[in-house]
């Protein structure tokens, strides 16, 4: 998402309102929750446009909802893994959330969410690019 988000900043049309209100950090977000709830073997390179869906997915409803808490604060389903992680309990303590939509305005959202879906519909033309472009990279 940081790369789709990157590439249509550098575009010649002005970018979508998403890519100017929606921070890394918010796509960060969204990826650490995805990740922690997908196994390991499902990040395979031939499953990316299928995270990626996911991804768009997890985005798309938690603005519709206008909530996207934080990562750590206040997540409960890390209180196992905390020690290995080397996260400090009382960060994971219920009742601790932080909403990071909090600062977006009601419109916004509204708007991020149309230019969302209209990526989704054409994520297969995006991917395909997107994996185009890291294959010549490399």
């Amino acid at each position: 998402l940081k790369y789709l988000k990157q590439e249509e900043r550098n575009s010649e049309t002005p970018p979508p309102l998403w890519c100017r209100r929606l921070s890394s950090y918010h796509l960060k977000t969204v990826w650490l929750h995805q990740l922690h709830k997908t196994r390991t073997g499902q990040w395979d390179e031939t499953l990316l446009e299928e995270r990626v869906l996911e991804l768009l997915d997890h985005l798309i409803h938690h603005l519709e909802l206008q909530t996207l808490h934080h990562f750590f604060l206040g997540n409960t389903k890390l209180i196992k893994q905390a020690g290995s992680l080397c996260i400090p309990k009382h960060f994971l303590r219920k009742g601790l959330k932080y909403n990071l939509y909090d600062e977006i305005h009601h419109k916004t959202i509204a708007q991020s969410i149309c230019e969302l879906k209209e990526l989704k519909k054409n994520i297969h033309l995006h991917m395909t690019y997107v994996l185009s472009n890291l294959s010549a990279r490399h």
